[in-house]
């Protein structure tokens, strides 16, 4: 369709899909990451990123709840 962005929101999905397989171990290590990346932005003062590591942790964490491991 011209004039719609390619292929954009198939990234987000798949940047998303290697959490649907971790293990709970896996899942932590990663939260753990995103935790200290959401930090270190926000010392630099760049809040705008810092909020999206935060949502994307957040939705990461309702997501592992709804698994059925």
């Amino acid at each position: 369709e011209p004039g719609k962005p390619r292929g954009r929101g198939r990234q987000v999905a798949d940047a998303n899909a290697e959490y649907l397989v971790l293990e709970p171990r896996q899942l932590a290590a990663k939260l753990k990451q995103l935790e200290a990346q959401m930090y270190q932005h926000a010392r630099d003062l760049e809040f705008e990123k810092a909020a999206q590591v935060r949502d994307e942790m957040q939705a990461l964490k309702l997501r592992s709840l709804a698994s059925p491991i």
